[in-house]
């Protein structure tokens, strides 16, 4: 009994958490799966399976966010912190110069085009970002 307890509240879950990071170590941009849980039958083994369970969702939820916030370029951070594997957070690594090129654009109407297009804005900006993106690639910034 003691041992398939300890199994299911406290190897198991540890194991996913774990599993969580790992895989954002190895890839920080991948799109990572939420992990799933079956709410009725948490409920029926108790607080203690519940509290591992939020803390999986804050692990995944983590991740989600340093996927948002550093982009393709904070990959490369995320992957040698969390790959090193001492524990240690260095805030203080030696940087890498880049060079980038801001953009804005203006759409006049913008509130029409979403009134309009409703669902399919989002596809009608991303042609837009796509334009905007292979215009600065061809002619350097």
């Amino acid at each position: 009994m003691f041992a398939s307890d300890t199994q299911i509240i406290i190897i198991t879950p540890i194991t996913k958490m774990v599993g969580i990071i790992k895989r954002l170590a190895d890839d920080p941009l991948e799109k990572q799966e939420p992990p799933v849980f079956d709410e009725v039958e948490l409920q029926m083994k108790g607080q203690n399976q519940m509290k591992t369970v939020e803390l999986q969702k804050t692990i995944f939820r983590i991740g989600n966010l340093l996927q948002c916030s550093f982009g393709q370029l904070g990959a490369m951070i995320i992957k040698e912190q969390l790959s090193s594997g001492d524990g240690n957070l260095d805030i203080m690594i030696p940087g890498i110069k880049v060079t980038v090129v801001f953009m804005v654009v203006r759409i006049n109407n913008f509130v029409d085009y979403s009134d309009c297009l409703k669902a399919h804005i989002t596809e009608f900006l991303n042609k837009i970002v796509s334009i905007m993106h292979r215009s600065a690639d061809r002619w350097g910034g």
